[in-house]
């Protein structure tokens, strides 16, 4: 298939996978005020309105990281909202059940709660850049779990914008990693990992920068085409 053709279905793809996403997040939470409702009709009490806290009074301790994996059905997909400065704003139900956190404990938490040590510091750097320009971007992620577990995503990231263009926020959908491009990814981000530690991300881009030049590729589409077989 002509690259271009198969790059452009994906972007199709990826665009109705955001819409799905928004409208399971409508759904859930019609359902959390419905259940609030609810509760608050049992309790016989008047019901008052709160705002939302601007941050969470919960103190997240990251654990030490285990070698137990955990894995989620290809058909289902991750979901999560982030303010402009990466504190989370919404998270799915599949969010919740992964990261191993209530909603009470990731809301109004910075994102990076989930951070896996092993992620190099360039991929982060690369994703943050891109995001705040404006423009969405693809990334092998390895998370890290309120256990200590770990999971492995392919995420999609795009700024959220309001009526006059400006981004207000930002919104990423991840979906189960294809087991053949990580066979790829995870020994390569250990390079960049060990290129960090000598020289920070000034050496670690050097690494990926030879990749993509190697294979005579973009970052987009090395990413897409270690996810869908077209390497």
């Amino acid at each position: 298939m002509n690259w271009l053709k198969f790059l452009k279905r994906r972007k199709e793809e990826e665009k109705e996978n955001l819409k799905k996403a928004q409208r399971e997040e409508e759904e859930e939470r019609r359902r959390i005020e419905e259940e609030r409702k609810e509760r608050q009709r049992k309790s016989d009490t008047p019901m008052v309105k709160h705002s939302p806290p601007v941050s969470s009074d919960v103190k997240i301790w990251k654990p030490r990281p285990t070698d137990v994996e955990k894995v989620f059905p290809s058909d289902e997909i991750i979901v999560s909202k982030t303010d402009t400065r990466g504190n989370i704003t919404y998270g799915n139900q599949l969010f919740s059940k992964m990261a191993g956190f209530t909603q009470d404990e990731f809301l109004h938490q910075p994102h990076n709660i989930i951070r896996h040590p092993d992620m190099p510091k360039l991929i982060f750097q690369a994703l943050w850049d891109t995001i705040t320009q404006g423009k969405e971007i693809n990334a092998y992620v390895k998370n890290l779990s309120k256990d200590g577990s770990y999971y492995w995503v392919f995420a999609n990231v795009t700024p959220s914008f309001d009526k006059d263009g400006n981004i207000i926020g930002y919104y990423s959908v991840r979906r189960k990693p294809n087991p053949l491009g990580l066979q790829i990814i995870e020994p390569f981000y250990h390079q960049l990992k060990k290129a960090e530690a000598v020289g920070g991300t000034h050496e670690s881009l050097k690494l990926l920068v030879g990749l993509l030049e190697s294979k005579k590729l973009s970052y987009d589409e090395l990413i897409y085409r270690l996810q869908y077989n077209a390497l």
